[in-house]
């Protein structure tokens, strides 16, 4: 079993270490900024069954400052890994700070732009 760890921030990076560490799996980490799209689409279409990709892409702040572009390529390499997830075990974690501060329930209802305002 292969583990493709996409995204090497601060959560790729402490996985990657952690699964390198045990040995038992191969595993893999993948920088997004300095791997070419077409590269990183050719090494996520080569997962096979049983394989594990682990998209921790986003930043770990989104805001008005964050490279558009990037942002724009990120969801496109999800999209692509979506479209053939059914033959690997696909897990999405992410650090980026998406929801306003709030002691309230948070859920995927929020105002989009809310993060954008920072």
């Amino acid at each position: 079993m292969t583990i493709l760890i996409a995204g090497s921030g601060l959560i790729g990076k402490n996985l990657y270490k952690t699964f390198s560490h045990t040995g038992k799996h191969k595993s893999y980490l993948l920088s997004i900024r300095k791997t070419s799209y077409d590269e990183t689409i050719t090494i996520i279409r080569s997962l096979k069954e049983g394989d594990i990709f682990i998209d921790a892409m986003d930043p770990n702040k989104i805001d008005n400052k964050t490279e558009k572009n990037f942002l724009d390529r990120i969801s496109n390499l999800r999209n692509e890994a979506l479209k053939i997830s059914d033959r690997f075990h696909y897990i999405y974690l992410s650090s980026a700070s998406l929801y306003p501060y709030s002691k309230e329930y948070i859920d995927e209802s929020f105002d989009q732009n809310c993060f954008l305002s920072s």
